[in-house]
């Protein structure tokens, strides 16, 4: 069975992806067994914006508008909010290792944006890869204690040692479990953003293999393929730093053009009941 049928039937079906996908689907190893690794993050970084996330979630006074599930890219929405290693972070900035238009150490203007819009809860963690998604969807209680209207999903930049057909069942299967948890919710499924500053930069042709294959999740209105892809290049596909400063890391301009997309699929919000 190819990865098109296999991703295609779980979602039909409702169903968990078969217990026989490769060890890049597992979702049952602690942090530690990960090869996790955040070179700017102190140590625990990953459990405390579990601990924090969850915190949101107990928090909640309504139904989430949306969720974001991803990884850096997702959470720098926000920016960095973990303060032992915001301040890892400055001192890199200081020693000249990384820029501060890299860092992302404050939040976007269009998360304020975003946010004032609607109720968003944001699952992203810098230096995520499928593998720790999984586990912080089910061991992790990611999807427990809430209801939302709606997912956007992009995961698997980080996934650089794996093969596009495994990168994308982990995906399919990550897909498959908010359809299970959440089946009242619409998932955004975006393809792998852009990143090389060239079509043929050997990361990117990567990426769009895990991209072509996962496209065809979207079976129905309930996983919708949102891909604005090519608003983020020029037309000759080539990244621009004003775009993404370090050729993978959207600037403020990139989050407006993510903001819109968001906004044109999800709406305006429902209006409270009166009663």
């Amino acid at each position: 069975m190819n990865v098109k049928s296999l991703v295609a039937g779980t979602i039909l079906c409702g169903l968990m992806v078969a217990d026989s996908l490769p060890a890049v689907a597992d979702a049952s190893t602690p942090e530690d067994r990960f090869g996790y690794s955040c070179w700017w993050a102190a140590p625990g970084y990953w459990q405390r914006r579990i601990d924090l996330k969850l915190n949101d979630i107990q928090k909640a006074k309504r139904p989430f508008d949306l969720v974001l599930v991803g990884d850096s890219i997702t959470h720098n929405w926000e920016g960095w909010v973990d303060e032992a290693s915001r301040e890892n972070l400055l001192r890199h900035i200081a020693s000249g290792r990384i820029s501060h238009a890299e860092a992302h150490v404050e939040p976007m203007k269009n998360w304020t944006l975003l946010t004032n819009e609607f109720s968003v809860l944001n699952l992203g963690i810098s230096g995520d890869n499928t593998r720790h998604v999984l586990w912080r969807l089910t061991e992790g209680r990611q999807l427990d204690g809430y209801k939302a209207r709606f997912f956007a999903v992009m995961i698997g930049t980080n996934n650089t040692s794996d093969a596009p057909d495994d990168v994308a069942k982990a995906i399919g299967k990550i897909v498959a479990l908010i359809r299970e948890r959440h089946p009242e919710s619409k998932i955004l499924l975006h393809p792998i953003f852009p990143r090389g500053e060239r079509p043929d930069d050997p990361r990117r042709r990567k990426n769009e293999s895990v991209n072509a294959l996962i496209r065809d999740l979207s079976q129905d209105d309930h996983v919708v393929w949102c891909d604005f892809n090519a608003r983020l290049t020029g037309p000759d596909g080539v990244l621009s730093r004003e775009m993404m400063s370090d050729l993978l890391h959207p600037c403020e301009c990139g989050y407006a053009i993510w903001r819109e997309e968001l906004v044109r699929h999800i709406g305006r919000r429902p209006e409270p009941s009166c009663r």
